[in-house]
């Protein structure tokens, strides 16, 4: 046998051919890379045409208050501001009282057959007031497509919400005269007031202050004089006949020489006729 000292050499494993990877196995890192771009692309596209919403601010009731006291079974008219954005459109209202147990209000047409249009709005709508008593939020909501369909339903388009807490107080029947509030307390003095100021002054007739004849007044003193006798007060009183008409009394006349101070039956005659002459009784 003959030795060789190739024979002592380790064996060798033989390398197998290098081969090049899948093309599929080298692209997944690209993938992911161009997926990301395009979703972050996708996002930035949808925020920049992301809608605003209207907003719903202001409350007021008919009673120039943001809020009002009433009984149950009342129904309450209620205004809200709605400030519409550039681009966007309300075209459903809804109101709601929450904590009532009722389902909120049937949708209303809002504007004209665009609904409303960018700029402040005031809606009115009617609010009824809860059973029981106690204190209510009022929710009120818009909706809107903005071109092309109009909404039909609340969650139609760019859907709005304002919120006004207590704005509702819900009183018993039995007080609600005297605890409804200042202001309708206020309203009904008012009212009172103005309803006594529109009916007109009672006419009082004029105070007619009777005049007294000077005529009556210069004979009052002597009208006391008795009658069928001779008196001082009986010529007094026929100097007041005498002097007024000198012949009221014939026996008394100018020329004759019978005395005064008989108060007799030609004197009574000329008192009567001087008395009646000047209203002195």
């Amino acid at each position: 046998m003959t030795y060789n000292k190739e024979d002592e050499k380790t064996p060798v494993e033989p390398t197998p051919p290098v081969t090049s990877a899948k093309p599929e196995e080298a692209t997944p890192p690209v993938k992911k890379i161009l997926g990301l771009v395009l979703g972050l692309a996708l996002t930035l596209g949808l925020a920049g045409t992301a809608s605003a919403s209207s907003a719903i601010t202001n409350v007021r009731f008919d009673n120039g208050q943001t809020s009002k006291d009433c009984t149950a079974g009342q129904t309450l008219s209620v205004t809200f501001r709605v400030t519409v954005p550039a681009g966007e459109v309300a075209e459903l209202g809804q109101v709601d009282v929450l904590g009532d147990a009722l389902a909120p209000e049937l949708p209303v047409s809002l504007g004209n057959e665009l609904g409303l249009q960018e700029g402040p709005h005031d809606v009115t709508a009617t609010v009824p007031c809860p059973q029981n008593t106690g204190y209510y939020t009022v929710e009120y909501r818009t909706a809107g497509i903005f071109g092309g369909t109009r909404a039909v339903t609340m969650t139609d388009g760019v859907t709005s919400v304002g919120t006004f807490g207590s704005a509702i107080r819900v009183v018993s029947s039995t007080t609600s005269n005297s605890t409804v509030g200042t202001t309708s307390q206020w309203d009904q003095l008012m009212a009172m007031i103005a309803a006594l100021l529109a009916k007109p002054a009672p006419v009082v007739p004029p105070v007619v202050v009777p005049t007294v004849n000077p005529k009556c007044t210069l004979i009052a003193p002597f009208l006391g004089a008795p009658s069928g006798t001779y008196s001082a007060a009986g010529t007094q009183l026929q100097s007041v006949l005498l002097l007024d008409n000198p012949y009221s009394i014939p026996a008394l006349r100018p020329g004759s020489n019978i005395p005064q101070g008989f108060r007799g039956v030609q004197t009574e005659a000329a008192l009567s006729s001087y008395l009646t002459t000047y209203s002195c009784r």
